[in-house]
């Protein structure tokens, strides 16, 4: 996901930099680049990498609705 400038400013910062992901780069720009996942090749199936993608994305999506509601 990338989190352009305006989005930066929205969601914060820190917040987005603490978000869970394998990777997150803070670009030139200020945009900051999350990663949630660098690695699918393990699975061998496209039910286990969904699988996987899902449970990789539910901590933060949950990060999400919990920072929409404070």
């Amino acid at each position: 996901m990338l989190f352009t400038p305006p989005m930066v400013e929205q969601y914060g910062e820190e917040w987005l930099l603490d978000l869970p992901a394998d990777h997150i780069e803070e670009l030139d720009d200020g945009s900051i680049l999350l990663v949630v996942v660098s690695d699918i090749s393990e699975y061998q199936s496209d039910t286990e990498i969904a699988e996987y993608l899902n449970d990789r994305m539910e901590p933060l999506e949950d990060a999400f609705e919990t920072h929409k509601r404070s």
